[in-house]
């Protein structure tokens, strides 16, 4: 029979998780080091990291919340936004997320996130929802993404 420890009143078992896996070396990575492309600009002058984190299974899970303006973007075009540096372009599928795209307060169309080319480059298709559609201009648009 397995010999159960007692928890102890008090004692806080998420930080000794914690401070085993920073003992075996497993941390978070970050980067800013990606370029921004083709005009695009993010929403304030800071840039917001890439978050690497390794996960149980060997792979890694890469965040990234990018909030950017889109200067100008035709109806059914590809936009190539940034560089993704080395040791953050690890992907299983190039295709990493469909997010609603709005302009003058109305949505009209979607924007998909996915990755092409190498060293990788993340791409934006821009499909429209409308009858009448229409071209994107100083459009704002936050793209929560996440791949592994």
């Amino acid at each position: 029979m397995m010999d159960m420890k007692q928890i102890e009143p008090g004692q806080n078992w998420l930080n000794n998780i914690n401070e085993n896996f920073t003992k075996l070396g497993v941390q978070d990575e970050s980067t800013t080091a990606y370029v921004l492309l083709n005009g695009v600009t993010q929403f304030s002058d800071t840039h917001t990291p890439i978050i690497k984190r390794p996960l149980l299974s060997g792979s890694t899970e890469k965040t990234w919340h990018l909030g950017i303006n889109i200067k100008h973007m035709p109806v059914h075009s590809d936009l190539v936004v940034a560089k993704v540096p080395e040791g953050f372009q690890e992907v299983s599928d190039p295709w990493i997320g469909i997010f609603p795209v709005g302009q003058e307060g109305h949505v009209v169309g979607a924007l998909s996130a996915y990755f092409a080319n190498s060293p990788k480059e993340l791409h934006l298709f821009y499909d429209t929802m409308v009858a009448n559609p229409t071209d994107l201009n100083n459009t704002n648009v936050n793209l929560p993404l996440t791949w592994h």
